[in-house]
Parts: C-alpha cells; structure tokens; sequence
C-alpha cells in the first residue's frame, strides 16, 4: 500500500494515495502483487487503518470518485476483503484468459 512518488511502484494495493492533500491529490490503481516477505501483522493492521481513515473523508471519496476509482463499502476495506475479492475475480477470469490462450508479456 506504500507506493515509491515518483514510479508509483507499490508492493501491495490497489488504490495508492501519492499525495492525499492539497489541490493536487493524485491516486494510482495499482494491482496487488505477492512479495517476498509479508509484513508484520502490526504493520498491515496500521496501513490498513490508515488508508480506511482516508477513505472515509468525503472530500478524499469525492477526489476519488472524480477520478473514476470505485470504493469498496466500510465492511470490505479489509486485507481480508481484498484477498477474497481477489480470489473471486481469478476464478472468474482465469478460465476465460486460458481458453483464449491469453498470457502475461
């Protein structure tokens, strides 16, 4: 969920807040990928929490939302909830992308 300012390089994610304030907010989806190493629980529970907290400011979900980015409900902006949702959209689509023979560059 931490992304590099510049490359917007991310270890784990999808919505990446690069600067959250001022007239200039900018968010980049990037895709979730595995790392080598977890992260602490601690450590994903305070990431977690933060972006949570940012994403319950009306003026950061209007920014957002204007960027066209789709917020999950408060239930689901879990690791947990990502990690399903995940799960749900390779079951869906791994089939399709195997029968059409369609594969990562």
């Amino acid at each position: 969920m931490v992304a590099d300012r510049q490359s917007g390089e991310s270890q784990r994610g999808v919505i990446v807040p690069v600067n959250a304030g001022g007239d200039q907010a900018d968010a980049r989806t990037i895709p979730s990928r595995p790392v080598e190493a977890i992260p602490p629980k601690n450590i994903i529970t305070k990431l977690n929490a933060a972006a949570m907290d940012a994403l319950a400011d009306s003026t950061e979900r209007r920014r957002l939302a204007d960027l066209a980015q789709e917020i999950p409900p408060y239930d689901q902006q879990t690791p947990q909830a990502l990690g399903a949702h995940q799960k749900a959209e390779i079951d869906k689509w791994w089939p399709i992308m195997k029968a059409a023979n369609i594969k990562g560059e």
